[in-house]
């Protein structure tokens, strides 16, 4: 293939050895464009060539003056001054100006010219392929910074002393922050305290090469809490030495807003099933209030009147009164723990965190509000062993026993209480509280096993 040259040279006779030069040599071969004067190459240079030849001297003007035109007009092709004086300054400004190399004309060979172009074509092969790489490498930063800025999640680079490094504008607008406020902050010091130790330990599973995704809870610039998924992985440097954890946080705020009133509004609805026993636990005791409030009442207004004479009043008062009032108050107890039990059950999750619960506990208030649809149908047999209190949500653990109890209930047919029974029981296995809730009905059917989970 034949390499297009231009050769820029006033004297024919230095163009007729050039030429020859360019012929003598076996390895190349080259189509020379042959021009006088600085004007005639200025027009040369809007051409598409594979190397130009610059004489230093063009009558008033200069190969100077040419090269540095050729790297104002943007020309590709690689530029080599020859002079005739040897002048080491002006070599250096051909250099400086964009030439690609130079040469002292009574010096050239065939060799030594062919290798100078070669070498002259390589390297602006090379810097012209460096820059296609660097601008293609500044673009791909362009579009991952924009990428990066216009996800809805929230980005973290961080340092593995837990410093962010980086933080897109999401992240800093989640926490009412500038991406420039939180950079060299330490990320756990937006963190309530529970989520600090959570997180610590995950990102220790980071530096293992380990993927983890946790839910954790950060505070925003006005103190409210915001609720969090985290999917953090280690970042690795050339040398795959772990330099720190790239985390992508997603606001999960109003996303578990909505599934706590699904939650409530599921429960209310379990509730709803049951109201007609609830309202039959609270008449009954509603009802005794009532009747020892009115045989007070009558006894007291008896005393009043004179129609009841009392020789020791005080004696008479505690054999007759005290024990209705003591009746009633033991009914209010119960209206009052079945009011309690109703607002456990209406609580939301959020409004009601985790937290060190007793699971007997919560289960008798599962088993007060699932009485009505227990006693029609099976005896019903505590059998409750030690155990320790549990980190859990309350309200979500009684809506777990609740709907237990009363899927145990609802597989027994009414009528034959004496003959059926409903088993609750606690134990420990290990450092676990195992909870059961079995009954004596028919079972779930086989092929509807495999379903469950």
């Amino acid at each position: 293939m034949s390499l297009q040259l231009l050769l820029v040279e006033d004297d024919e006779e230095d163009y007729l050895l050039t030429r020859k030069l360019l012929r003598d040599h076996e390895g190349a071969s080259f189509v020379v464009t042959w021009v006088r004067t600085y004007e005639e190459a200025v027009v040369e240079l809007e051409k598409p060539y594979d190397v130009c030849l610059v004489d230093y001297r063009l009558g008033a003007r200069t190969g100077l003056e040419l090269i540095t035109a050729g790297v104002a007009r943007g020309f590709k092709a690689p530029m080599i001054l020859l002079t005739g004086r040897g002048d080491h300054e002006v070599d250096v400004m051909a250099m400086r100006l964009g030439a690609a190399d130079y040469l002292v004309k009574d010096q050239i060979t065939s060799q030594l010219l062919e290798r100078v172009i070669r070498h002259s074509i390589e390297r602006v092969s090379g810097r012209a392929t460096q820059k296609h790489g660097e601008n293609a490498l500044r673009e791909s930063e362009h579009q991952y910074r924009d990428i990066v800025e216009a996800t809805s999640d929230g980005i973290l680079k961080l340092a593995l002393d837990g410093k962010i490094a980086f933080a897109n504008r999401r992240f800093a607008e989640m926490l009412g922050y500038t991406p420039r406020e939180m950079l060299g902050t330490d990320v756990f010091a937006y963190m309530t305290e529970a989520s600090k130790f959570e997180a610590t330990g995950s990102f220790a599973q980071c530096a293992h090469g380990v993927k983890v995704a946790i839910d954790s809870t950060f505070l925003h610039r006005n103190g409210t809490e915001i609720w969090c998924n985290i999917a953090g992985t280690q970042l690795l440097d050339a040398e795959g030495v772990h330099v720190g954890n790239l985390g992508m946080v997603r606001d999960e705020t109003e996303r578990r807003k909505l599934h706590a009133q699904l939650m409530v509004s599921d429960r209310m609805a379990s509730v709803g099933t049951l109201a007609a026993g609830v309202a039959h636990e609270i008449n009954n005791p509603l009802a005794a209030v009532i009747a020892n409030l009115e045989f007070v009442a009558e006894a007291v207004a008896k005393l009043a009147d004179g129609t009841q004479a009392v020789e020791n009043a005080d004696t008479w008062f505690r054999s007759e009164l005290m024990e209705p009032l003591n009746d009633a108050r033991d009914a209010t107890q119960r209206v009052r723990f079945i009011v309690r039990d109703l607002k456990l059950f209406s609580r939301s999750p959020i409004e009601d965190p985790k937290a060190p619960v007793d699971v007997k506990a919560i289960m008798e208030s599962s088993l007060r509000m699932a009485w009505n649809e227990i006693r029609h149908r099976a005896r019903l047999v505590k059998n409750y062993g030690a155990t320790v209190g549990v980190f859990a949500n309350e309200a979500r653990l009684g809506q777990v026993f609740l709907n237990l109890l009363v899927n145990a209930a609802q597989a027994i047919p009414e009528g034959r209480v004496e003959h059926n029974e409903i088993h609750v029981a606690t134990r420990m296995e290990g450092e676990r509280v195992v909870i059961e809730v079995s009954d004596s009905g028919p079972g779930i059917p086989p092929h509807v096993l495999p379903r469950i989970f």
